[in-house]
């Protein structure tokens, strides 16, 4: 299996292990984490407090945690709730998103919203990869992957 295949995979598979709530009809609160990914093969996820996770692949070297506060996730729900988005898409051709809500009943999988705006969740994955330091993600192979894969596809 390609490490991208595999990648998104494995995100795939621990969004759909993470006991949630869907993002429609959810609470006006906070969720306990965000999970986005891009068609180019990014992920991210933001914890509550802000702080987080940024991955290309599977490699453990493509990608780092970032510090507490780096998102406000409020701001982030709102961001990724305005989008046009819906239930119909693909991992490897849309951009996906989920919020995972904390609840006293989990449902089995969390909703996955897809969407084709190459504005917000680029955006996102952006900030967290700036905010990584560089004992974990090395300088130049941040970069090359920024330009062989960027978070929003080619010609970004």
């Amino acid at each position: 299996m390609k490490p991208l295949c595999l990648s998104l995979t494995l995100v795939a598979g621990i969004v759909r292990a993470t006991p949630a709530q869907s993002v429609i009809g959810a609470p006006t609160r906070s969720p306990e984490a965000i999970s986005v990914f891009a068609p180019s093969g990014w992920s991210l996820h933001i914890k509550l407090d802000g702080s987080g996770h940024v991955q290309f692949g599977s490699l453990a070297g493509d990608g780092g945690p970032f510090k507490a506060s780096t998102f406000e996730v409020d701001k982030v729900v709102k961001e990724l709730q305005r989008l046009r988005a819906s239930d119909k898409g693909g991992i490897g051709a849309d951009f996906g998103f989920t919020l995972l809500w904390k609840g006293k009943r989990p449902i089995r999988s969390p909703s996955i919203r897809y969407t084709r705006d190459a504005r917000v969740i680029p955006a996102l994955i952006h900030r967290a990869i700036d905010a990584v330091p560089y004992s974990f993600f090395d300088r130049e192979r941040r970069a090359l992957l920024l330009k062989e894969s960027p978070p929003a596809g080619r010609g970004e």
